[in-house]
């Protein structure tokens, strides 16, 4: 975990160089709208027939704009929305029709996460921003599942809290987000009348960031 966040924060810092290679001399107030860029992992786990598993950790990149319209030099009320979330994820689980381990891949994707969002300016440089994220989440996992190739789709809403402190240009936040997904095999020799549960998913994910 900690290599993850060395190499997030390499990029981050190379981006951030060339971000202000334009305007060097450009200083904005904490409060203010602007571009974010986040590199995040997150540690989800599924509630299934009344079964919770932890699953691997996911590695994530979100990208986004936030809009603050009532907005003064020490705070400011507006709304957040990041265009894509996408993350991946692989894991090997043990067999269920057969005794040999399943390797999966997992995509997850959340296009328009949104949310009113409350800044606040700690210091000159130094800002807090807390909102409510709502995602439509689309999830795919391909794997080896009872002995031949399938592909899983899960679509549902995720929603929860998100706190996000920023020094500058940087950030650092973590959300915990909630939701429900509904899963169907996508493979043509699957049962067409086979049934969906929905699963619960608790998604607690940790991030740094550049706010442009």
């Amino acid at each position: 975990m900690y290599k993850f966040f060395a190499i997030a924060a390499a990029i981050l810092y190379v981006l951030k160089v060339c971000a202000e290679i334009p305007n060097v001399s450009s200083a904005k107030p904490p409060v203010r709208d602007g571009l974010y860029l986040h590199i995040g992992i997150g540690f989800p786990a599924q509630t299934y027939l009344g079964y919770t598993s932890p699953m691997r950790p996911q590695i994530n990149i979100e990208l986004g704009n936030q809009y603050l319209f009532l907005k003064t030099e020490k705070s400011g009320v507006g709304f957040k929305v990041s265009w894509f979330q996408i993350g991946y994820m692989n894991e090997v689980v043990d067999g269920i029709s057969t005794s040999v381990p399943r390797r999966i891949h997992t995509f997850d994707i959340r296009l328009l996460k949104f949310g009113p969002q409350y800044s606040v300016a700690l210091s000159k440089n130094v800002a807090l921003d807390i909102s409510i994220d709502i995602s439509p989440t689309a999830m795919f996992a391909t794997g080896n599942f009872y002995g031949q190739s399938s592909l899983i789709r899960y679509l549902g809403i995720f929603i929860g809290p998100n706190l996000r402190f920023r020094y500058k240009k940087w950030a650092i936040g973590a959300e915990l987000a909630f939701g429900k997904l509904t899963s169907k095999d996508l493979d043509k020799y699957s049962n067409p009348n086979q049934m969906s549960y929905p699963s619960n998913y608790i998604y607690p994910r940790v991030y740094l960031g550049l706010q442009f």
